[in-house]
């Protein structure tokens, strides 16, 4: 476990606050590159977040709500790194 802290500090995450932002920067990379789980294609190039679906509108098609919104890649890696690593 000590091996793990010292290999942290020597890349500069030694707090807790530097390992969330760069958890949160890892977890980006699904919303970055438009990942299907959270997003819907419009048209080329054109991409929509899928609603969150226990707060999307009554009328929403399912194809566009989703377990998963964009949000939470970001919010999951900036616990992990945080609080668990």
């Amino acid at each position: 476990m000590e091996t793990l802290q010292n290999l942290l500090v020597s890349f500069g995450l030694g707090s807790p606050i530097s390992r969330g932002i760069f958890g949160a920067a890892i977890g980006s990379i699904p919303v970055l590159i438009h990942s299907p789980v959270s997003y819907y294609k419009i048209e080329e190039g054109v991409y929509m977040p899928k609603s969150f679906y226990f707060t999307s509108p009554e009328g929403t098609a399912p194809e566009h709500k989703t377990y998963l919104p964009w949000y939470i890649f970001p919010l999951l890696g900036a616990t992990l790194f945080a609080l668990f690593l």
